[in-house]
């Protein structure tokens, strides 16, 4: 299975949140059940890339609600 990387702008509009609030994730972390999480990014070419697994499980210790799938319906 291929690994998908997204960009800022991508995590931001999967999760819901702002751009802003990604950065903070990534840079300054939250803190959930007393443990400091950080969202894991690396940096090619000056540009973000997140791991959109990552992100699934980094809004899952989060308690995030989030659509996996587009115009998706019951």
């Amino acid at each position: 299975m291929a690994v998908e990387y997204i960009t800022i702008t991508g995590a931001a509009a999967h999760a819901g949140v702002s751009r802003p609030t990604v950065y903070c994730w990534i840079e300054d972390g939250v803190i959930v059940e007393g443990k400091l999480l950080y969202l894991p990014a690396s940096v090619f070419s000056d540009i973000y890339h997140i791991n959109i697994d990552d992100l699934d499980h980094f809004l899952d210790d989060l308690g995030y609600e989030y659509e996996d799938e587009p115009n998706s319906e019951p």
